[in-house]
């Protein structure tokens, strides 16, 4: 799933470098391994801190921008975070996500975008563990600092009551359906095309329809 994720993420236009920000722990060795066996970066920091993690990532290959997505989104699409990417870059925002005011993507199709300074301040801030451990709440949750940017779907990509993401055996199931049923494309299916699939089969938007996601503040 991980090289999905990446594999997906490299087809984006306005993506410079890759690079897997993952622990320290012994378990995760093999992430870190396979990312490097594939030709992708990889940073090595806290479990628990995640948002330390990403800074100490940013810094180390010297980033003046970050694009955040979460390796649990094997269905990310390219094109959606050149859009949130490019919208981010030409109004000179410090951080733009799809997810900001509200959900209206599918969840799993989420992109995170802020500059470097934006990310530093955060790290040098952030007090609470939840803003640690989910990185750019500390940010989005102080607008009086910085100035921050909505990238709301399209009509045709509206529908936040889908789960495309995969933290649950159920969620697995729904993306393997998913997945199989576009057996003629190398990189997956885009989001359009699993906004009509899901449209045309309700039953596998069933399979991982009682999942609840975690929440902010836990």
């Amino acid at each position: 799933m991980l090289l999905w994720v990446l594999e997906r993420v490299a087809e984006a236009k306005r993506i410079d470098n890759i690079v897997v920000a993952t622990t320290t722990l012994d378990e995760d060795r093999a992430v870190a391994n396979r990312a490097e066996s594939w030709g992708f970066g990889v940073f090595r920091g806290s479990a628990e801190d995640v948002l330390s993690r990403y800074f100490g990532a940013a810094e180390q290959f010297k980033c003046c921008q970050v694009v955040r997505i979460t390796s649990d989104c094997p269905l990310i699409d390219p094109q959606i975070a050149d859009l949130v990417i490019g919208e981010h870059l030409d109004g000179g925002y410090d951080y733009t996500s799809n997810t900001l005011d509200r959900r209206t993507y599918p969840r799993g199709l989420d992109v995170e975008c802020f500059t470097f300074e934006t990310l530093r301040l955060a790290a040098d801030s952030a007090r609470e563990d939840y803003q640690k451990e989910h990185v750019t709440p500390y940010i989005f949750e102080n607008p009086e600092m910085f100035s921050l940017h909505f990238v709301p779907a399209p009509a045709n990509l509206a529908f936040p009551e889908m789960r495309i993401c995969v933290d649950t055996i159920e969620d697995l199931e729904a993306a393997r359906t998913i997945f199989e049923a576009f057996p003629d494309e190398d990189k997956g299916p885009d989001a359009a095309q699993v906004v009509r699939f899901l449209l045309e089969h309700p039953e596998v938007i069933e399979i991982n329809t009682e999942v609840k996601q975690k929440e902010l503040r836990q």
